[in-house]
């Protein structure tokens, strides 16, 4: 393919946009005991380093597990017991809460401390000896949990403390027939969980509310989402001040929840969720109170359940979030989150693995509690001196309710450099160092250099890429055009256009041609079929807004004379713009074989495309290269055009 080539410069910017690179993570699963098939892990530590659980294969209760740093431990049991499965985790990841039993009383609530061994609590006032501890604080001194009562017809837990003094019974309401100890607090201050009235025909079913214990003896109530029975307290802030759990929203499904002193929130579903059928369910929260992670499922079932994380966005499937960023899910199916690092870069929970049911464990994720920061929500900042700029970042809070803070920082070599509102010292002003749309009015050359802003909230800090300010001076000059330039209709050449190169880019370029041909009306030229532009067939555009411009004859087809015309290119910087010199594109027209002249070879070819008339007449030659004006026709206005084309003889 011939083409005919105008190359425009002037220059690139200085500065570019620097962005932190994505790392590649992976999903790691927490294994098997030797001679097992199924892992669980039900607890993470507010450290990230430890998860707990079970496991087990398909005909067997299981062995309780930790894994730390990438190994799986057994935990044991206690005495001579078979079945063992670990509940809660401390914050350091070093104590364990769960169920043993002892091959003599039953199932009893159990602490481990690292190295070990498991050391069985105070067993329950009760000859059914059913205890679990799911809950443990930062020292060990206090564990919370469960233990089974017999009470009207049925078998009941009752919420439970165990402290150095042995275990008491959380005390609940009046007329309660069961009551549930989820999580205590590191310092020991709050218990979370619930109780509530039995309710039926006999009063032997369950309805808890979700409740907070201060005391022992002392409580507050939770509460219900509006129109619904029900709540449980499955998870409480490191300041007792927010709970999170499920409840049921009176339309027959259950709703994960957050609540507050400003009242209960109802976190709704997963997206593509049919909203009156599917359902989420809370596990874990992170010790802030920001994100909850949990479970969900697309109907009624547990057939379409996936792994759930709350964020200021909604909730989200992890099956479809952590692979955005950089988690490789192949093989892996996610079936909840049970757990959540206090900084929110590792989570725990319980999927399958190529089938196989199995723990995982995710780490070294973008913190899910920390401000959300869009990348590209600023660009380089490019302004003329003594004009107005400015740097801006998009941050979503890990939840609605959560404020953001913002701090804008300068880099001045290896250093950090706070922002801040005011003078410069040379001339500029800064305002918004301390929001999210900084401003520079007017800005002068002092101001130049890299930015990034810091922005606060949820559990941790978000930094923002780095993004260059340039403070340009003048606009482009480029260089004068060459001579004009003839070429064949069928074949081509090349016309070179350069530019001075100052500094001060970046620059954006626009080609132009003249219609009609000295007239000084200049239209942009438009990538694509020459019709876009021109209006007739026969080329093809390129570059047209860059510093390259091409124009190439279609296939099969040939430069018209519309093409032979003037153009220039504009180069525009924050300044303003500057047009090069007109250079002329001059189409030899009826030089058809390309031999420089248009002669009596030529001559014979348009006689005989003139007799044909029709450019779509099969008979014509492809391209229908006589038609020298572009309207279809090969008649009499081609043939004026033909015949000055003859009488010159030669290409100019």
């Amino acid at each position: 393919m011939n083409r005919t080539v105008l190359v425009c410069a002037a220059g690139l910017a200085a500065s570019s946009l620097l962005s932190f690179a994505a790392s590649s993570q992976t999903i790691t699963s927490i294994g098997v005991l030797p001679g097992d098939t199924i892992s669980k892990a039900w607890s993470l530590s507010a450290n990230g380093t430890t998860a707990v659980g079970v496991s087990r294969t398909p005909s067997t209760n299981g062995t309780a597990v930790r894994w730390n740093s990438g190994v799986l431990s057994s935990l044991g049991y206690l005495g001579a017991g078979t079945f063992s499965e670990a509940y809660g985790v401390s914050p350091n990841g070093q104590i364990v809460s769960g169920m043993s039993t002892d091959a003599v009383t039953g199932n009893l609530a159990f602490k481990w401390t690292s190295p070990g061994p498991m050391i069985g609590l105070t067993p329950a006032p009760s000859f059914l000896q059913q205890n679990a501890a799911t809950g443990v604080d930062a020292t060990g001194a206090k564990l919370v949990g469960t233990y089974n009562v017999i009470a009207g017809l049925g078998v009941y837990p009752r919420a439970a403390l165990w402290t150095g003094a042995g275990l008491t019974t959380l005390t609940p309401q009046a007329g309660s027939i069961a009551s549930v100890a989820s999580k205590i607090t590191p310092d020991g201050q709050y218990i979370v969980g619930d109780f509530g009235p039995g309710v039926g025909m006999l009063g032997t079913n369950y309805n808890p509310i979700a409740r907070v214990w201060t005391t022992p003896t002392t409580w507050f109530t939770v509460g219900t989402l509006p129109g619904g029975t029900w709540s449980t307290g499955v998870a409480i802030s490191d300041d007792g001040q927010v709970v999170a759990g499920t409840a049921d929203n009176g339309v027959a499904s259950q709703r994960a929840y957050r609540w507050t002193s400003a009242g209960i929130e109802d976190l709704g579903t997963l997206p593509t969720t049919n909203p009156l059928t599917g359902w989420s369910r809370t596990h874990a929260m992170t010790p802030d109170g920001w994100v909850v992670v949990g479970a969900g499922s697309m109907d009624m079932t547990l057939s379409n359940r996936a792994a759930m994380i709350s964020s200021g966005a909604g909730l989200q499937n992890l099956n479809d979030y952590l692979p955005t960023v950089g988690v490789n899910l192949t093989g892996w199916n996610l079936w909840e989150t049970t757990g959540v690092s206090a900084d929110g870069t590792v989570l725990v929970g319980n999927g399958s693995f190529l089938g196989q049911e199995r723990g995982w464990i995710v780490r070294d994720i973008p913190s899910v509690c920390a401000p959300k920061i869009y990348e590209n929500s600023s660009a380089p900042a490019v302004f003329c001196a003594g004009g107005f700029g400015f740097l801006s970042v998009t941050a979503l809070a890990p939840h609605p309710s959560g404020g953001l803070a913002y701090q804008w920082y300068k880099k001045v070599g290896k250093v950090n450099v706070p922002v801040f509102d005011g003078p410069t010292g040379g001339g500029s002003v800064i305002s918004g160092a301390q929001s999210p749309f900084m401003i520079f009015n007017p800005g002068f050359s002092d101001v130049a250099g890299n930015y990034f802003c810091v922005v606060y909230g949820g559990c941790s800090e978000s930094a923002s890429p780095i993004w260059s300010v340039t403070v340009i001076t003048g606009t482009p000059v480029p260089w004068p055009n060459p001579l004009p330039l003839s070429i064949c209709p069928p074949g081509g050449g090349g016309w070179n256009v350069t530019g001075q190169v100052p500094a001060n880019g970046p620059y954006t370029h626009q080609w132009y041609f003249e219609s009609p041909v000295n007239s000084n009306n200049w239209l942009p030229l438009v990538d694509g079929s020459t019709t876009l532009s021109f209006g007739v067939a026969g080329g093809i555009v390129s570059g047209a807004t860059t510093s390259s411009f091409q124009i190439v004859a279609a296939p099969n087809m040939t430069l018209k004379a519309a093409h032979s015309t003037r153009y220039k290119c504009r180069v525009s910087n924050a300044c303003g713009f500057t047009d090069s010199p007109p250079g002329v594109l001059g189409i030899c027209i009826g030089d058809n074989d390309c031999d420089g002249v248009v002669d009596d070879d030529d001559f014979v070819d348009f006689a005989l495309a003139y007799n044909i008339f029709d450019c779509a007449d099969p008979q014509m030659p492809p391209g229908c290269p006589a038609d020298m004006n572009g309207d279809g026709y090969v008649d009499d206005a081609d043939f004026v055009l033909f015949a000055q084309a003859y009488d010159n003889f030669a290409c100019p």
